[in-house]
């Protein structure tokens, strides 16, 4: 093996991303040993992992062991990755989870995508999941449920409104598209939402995230089933009924 510490960032150029604690191949030509530091680049994207195979002919990128992608706010795992350079792709077929904290509105509201596929548009900040795929949204930290009750219907109503967004929620579909800039997304197929005390149900559904109002609409079929009502009594909507 011929050591080339220079190899690892001229590569890592080429591909326009970094790849942190890796080993780069392109054999036969060249070997390049893994760097014990992160390297400071000004690009968005880095790659983690054990060993990346660059095949320049194709301007592709195989990455196996530990993967992790970072971009912005969002975290991406798995086992192995291939990474596209001309088209700024990459893609998952054997297991993927990506970890989203929100560093806006919702400061520090967590959203985990697990699934079995997955195909990333790293430019557009666009992620497609398909197989048994699921998504989880934290509930928001800086929510607190009012200290009160109230009979003012209006206020009432926000605070349904309200405790319904800011609620933890789980979510699965068949496929899932989601939006990393704005968290956003489109589900189809077999759609189950379940948060607080409600299952709901239907073939497609739209999630708007907080910068479009925290809104959900489900299409086809949809259906929504009370499981309980105690989160009406927690968030002062309605006052309990007297016990005997």
């Amino acid at each position: 093996m011929i050591n080339r510490p220079f190899l690892y960032l001229a590569l890592a150029s080429s591909l326009g991303l970094a790849f942190f604690g890796a080993s780069l191949s392109d054999a036969p030509v060249a070997h390049a040993q893994a760097t014990k530091k992160p390297v400071q680049t000004q690009e968005r994207v880095k790659i983690f992992s054990d060993k990346v195979v660059y095949k320049r002919q194709k301007s592709e990128a195989v990455v196996t062991g530990r993967v992790k992608i970072i971009q912005d706010n969002t975290t991406i795992y798995a086992d192995e990755l291939l990474y596209k350079e001309d088209t700024k792709e990459s893609f998952v077929e054997d297991g993927v989870k990506i970890v989203q904290i929100n560093k806006r509105k919702e400061k520090g509201r967590q959203t985990v995508i697990t699934a079995q596929k997955m195909h990333a548009f790293h430019a557009a900040k666009r992620i497609q999941f398909t197989g048994t795929v699921r998504m989880d949204r934290a509930s928001a930290p800086d929510y607190v449920p009012p200290a009160n009750f109230t009979e003012n219907e209006d206020i009432k109503r926000d605070r349904a409104e309200t405790s319904i967004k800011k609620a933890e929620s789980v979510v699965t579909a068949d496929y899932i598209e989601y939006f990393t800039e704005t968290e956003n997304a489109d589900l189809d197929g077999n759609v189950v939402m379940l948060q607080k005390d409600k299952k709901v149900t239907g073939d497609k559904a739209r999630i708007r995230g907080p910068q479009e109002g925290d809104t959900m609409v489900v299409e086809g079929n949809a259906k929504v089933v009370q499981i309980r009502g105690n989160w009406l009594v927690i968030n002062k909507i309605i006052k309990p009924e007297p016990k005997d």
